[in-house]
């Protein structure tokens, strides 16, 4: 019984030349299907990103038409390596917590900020950047900020806006407001 053992694996010279370019071909082909897919999802995370802040700018305008002017503050901060938003009091942002924030953009897109709808690169938002708008009834927009911890409005006076600018390796995305009308959208690109 041994002896036939031993005959049949003698015989076994292992896989022939086909056979190996057949496997590597297949893995070839899995490989690639993994790293498109990849770009795929990375791609619409840059768009996905944009599309949540032109939402947010929508939502915190329409809040403070219904609410008044602090009840529709729109918070944007950098914690770690993430950007949130916040849509509520001007207090409460700011003392908002990653927890209670949505988030808007990954470690793995670079978000920035420029004056210019047409950018494609601004200042890069570092670690603790926090920004607040906050919408008037009447119209036009305000920027936030804070003396002795209590929040007071001042109107945005720029003539430009206020464009957050969303990239990956290969895509590019802006979402931007005009202060003064309050209108708001999104362009995307690719590099």
């Amino acid at each position: 019984m041994g002896k036939g053992i031993k005959k049949n694996l003698s015989g076994n010279k292992g896989f022939s030349l086909v056979e190996v370019m057949v496997v590597i071909a297949i893995m070839m082909i899995v490989v690639g299907i993994a790293a498109l897919s990849f770009n795929i999802v990375s791609n619409a995370n840059v768009s996905k990103a944009a599309n949540s802040l032109n939402s947010s700018f929508a939502t915190a305008r329409s809040t403070a038409m219904a609410k008044g002017l602090d009840a529709g503050t729109l918070t944007i901060k950098v914690i770690g390596d993430k950007t949130y938003c916040y849509i509520g009091s001007a207090a409460d942002g700011y003392a908002a917590t990653a927890n209670q924030m949505d988030q808007i953009a990954s470690a793995a897109i670079s978000v920035e900020l420029s004056a210019s709808d047409s950018a494609t690169g601004g200042a890069i938002l570092p670690e603790g950047y926090v920004a607040q708008y906050s919408f008037r009834p009447s119209g036009g927009m305000c920027v936030v900020s804070y003396s002795g911890g209590t929040p007071s409005y001042s109107d945005y006076t720029s003539d430009s806006c206020v464009c957050y600018i969303f990239k990956n390796k290969k895509r590019g995305a802006r979402a931007f407001i005009y202060p003064e009308t309050g209108r708001h959208d999104v362009g995307i690109w690719n590099f």
